[in-house]
Formats: structure tokens, C-alpha cells, sequence
């Protein structure tokens, strides 16, 4: 590793971390809404005294819980990159280490790798949740369509559909 290198990327991996930190929260709290949604759903059910199956969704679960783990294993590697050059950078003795040079590349890969995931699956999910906000649209329309016609028929169309 060499000085010009260490500088470089002393600054460009808190840029990474907090870049990929904006990423990776705004996935957390899109992943915890829907996580809590089926829940909230089924209060309000019994608050209107309706009964409604709770649906949990264990593969959401298991895909928060990897991501959590996911994040705290960049952010830590980031750290410990950070820590690690700023230490070199202060030492007076610099020798040419390449294992360090190495693992802040491969942190700093990670890093852009994890932020490109993270958009990604960001708008992955929008898509999603707009086409389940559309659908759920679509459903109402039908279901206020059906009531509709059924409170538009006259008094003789409904005795001629009961017979």
C-alpha cells in the first residue's frame, strides 16, 4: 500500500458507508412496514369486531433478519477499514502492506456492490407496493361496482332472480 492510496480511500470509504447507510435504511423501513402491515390489518379487523387470519410472512422475516446481519457486517468492515488506514496514515513507520491494502479494497467493493444491491431492491420494492396499491384499487372499484348494481336493480329484477 502506498500513501497515495490510503489518502484515496480514507475518504472514499465514510462516502460508501454513508451512502450505502441511506440505501440500507430506507430498505429497513420499508421491510418493517410491511412486516408490521398483516398485523396492523388484523388489530383493526378485531377493533371492528370482524375476525381476520393473521398472515406472517416467515420469508420476510428471514430476509429482514439477513439483511440486518448483511448491513452489520459492512458497516463493521468499513469501520475497521477506516480505523485501520487513519492508523497506517498516522504511523511513522509505513511499511508497503498489501494484506491492508487488500481488505479495504475488497471492503470498498463490497461497499459499491451493497449500494447498487440496495437501489436496486429500493425500487424493486416501490414497484411492488405500487402494484399491490394498484390491485387493491382495482378490487375496490369491482366490489363498489357490484354493490352498486346490486342497489340499482329494481324490485322486480331482484323477485325474477330469486325465483
Amino acid at each position: 500500500m502506498n500513501e497515495e492510496y490510503a489518502s484515496a480511500m480514507v475518504t472514499v470509504i465514510p462516502v460508501v458507508l454513508l451512502v450505502a447507510s441511506v440505501e440500507f435504511s430506507q430498505i429497513f423501513t420499508r421491510l418493517s412496514a410491511e412486516w408490521r402491515r398483516p398485523i396492523q390489518e388484523a388489530l383493526e379487523a378485531a377493533r371492528e369486531g370482524r375476525s381476520q387470519r393473521l398472515h406472517h410472512n416467515k420469508s420476510r422475516s428471514r430476509a429482514l433478519y439477513f439483511l440486518y446481519f448483511f448491513w452489520i457486517l459492512v458497516a463493521l468492515s468499513h469501520i475497521l477499514a477506516e480505523m485501520s488506514l487513519i492508523n497506517w496514515l498516522a504511523s511513522s513507520e509505513r511499511k508497503p502492506y498489501t494484506g491492508l491494502a487488500e481488505f479495504v479494497s475488497l471492503t470498498a467493493n463490497i461497499g459499491f456492490f451493497s449500494i447498487l444491491i440496495g437501489a436496486f431492491v429500493e425500487r424493486v420494492m416501490a414497484f411492488g407496493d405500487e402494484k399491490r396499491r394498484r390491485q387493491e384499487m382495482l378490487d375496490e372499484i369491482q366490489q363498489l361496482r357490484s354493490s352498486r348494481m346490486q342497489q340499482d336493480r329494481t324490485p322486480e329484477e331482484l323477485s325474477s332472480s330469486a325465483s
